[in-house]
């Protein structure tokens, strides 16, 4: 049987099959350059077990457009994340033109020990940059976002180009460097984190969430601390990218002179920083507002 392929000659401007009184006309966008897409569970790297991230894009039929990329962290005591639970707070950013990767790193549940976490973020950038053209991406326009213990990490990532130790095999004719830096209410140095650590918050962790992160407690562990705080990858002479910081003056986990410590370390050391402190902001709520997200969005529009 022979199939005959009909054509129809429409004219668009006054084509209207069916009408009805008081109907109200709008026009449709001919680029159909709004509509986003999620593409779950991408496996970036395999560990002890399979890696995932989700990535959300704009649907482009421009093939050969490249949109800057965003890297996010979801915190989680470093234990197992809920990797989708940020995906409608981030989708809004689809829509203003980027690229949004959440990424899931090992947990310290499952033996993910320090640096496990920063190496599996820095393999995540990696791989979306050999998959750049894949992914629509500019892969010369990558920043990172995370909050809590994933502010941690994306400020390690940040701040630790060129180590060794946070840098594994995969992909590696790319590199993990990037552009700018949100910090959410993440820890700067661990020690004093030990010292606000209520019996509360264990219980809610289940759990000392910095003992599970260093394999014990951290007097016996001081070197990998050394390594995880902050501090010590912020020198005057080093190039460092740009950082937005956030926090709550009323957080209950992570305690606001954490990024405190953080932004006068960055300032006095002559890098470029903006933090602001959300007032009546705990940890988590009452933080991600219309304004702050205003402020995400300029510092990117800047830096990106």
């Amino acid at each position: 049987m022979i199939s005959k392929q009909i054509t129809y000659n429409i004219d668009r401007e006054n084509f209207s099959p069916v009408s009805a009184e008081g109907m109200k006309v709008i026009y449709g966008d001919r680029t159909d350059s709004f509509r986003a897409t999620l593409i779950p569970n991408i496996v970036y790297v395999v560990r002890n077990r399979p890696l995932h991230l989700q990535l959300m894009k704009l649907i482009s039929h421009e093939p050969d457009r490249r949109y800057p990329l965003i890297v996010y962290v979801q915190g989680s005591g470093f234990r197992k994340q809920e990797y989708f639970k940020p995906i409608p707070q981030l989708a809004q950013f689809v829509h203003e033109g980027y690229v949004v990767a959440s990424v899931e790193y090992r947990y310290s549940d499952e033996g993910g020990v320090f640096p496990a976490q920063v190496q599996d973020l820095k393999a995540a950038i990696r791989y979306l940059r050999a998959h750049a053209g894949e992914y629509q991406i500019d892969p010369d326009r990558i920043a990172l976002w995370g909050d809590s213990s994933g502010g941690h990490t994306v400020a390690l990532a940040a701040l630790s180009d060129g180590v060794e130790e946070f840098d594994t095999p995969e992909y590696k004719e790319q590199h993990s460097n990037v552009k700018c830096c949100v910090d959410f209410y993440g820890v700067f140095e661990f020690e004093s984190m030990c010292e606000t650590m209520t019996p509360e918050l264990i219980q809610y962790f289940e759990g000392d969430p910095i003992e599970k992160l260093f394999g014990g407690p951290i007097s016996e562990h001081q070197e990998e601390v050394k390594r995880a705080n902050l501090a010590g990858y912020i020198t005057r002479d080093k190039v460092i990218p740009p950082f937005l910081l956030v926090h709550g003056d009323e957080d209950a986990k992570v305690h606001f002179t954490q990024s405190v410590k953080f932004y006068n370390l960055l300032k006095d050391n002559g890098h470029s920083v903006e933090f602001y402190k959300v007032k009546g902001g705990g940890h988590g709520n009452r933080t991600w507002t219309p304004e702050v997200m205003g402020l995400v969005k300029e510092f990117l529009r800047a830096y990106l």
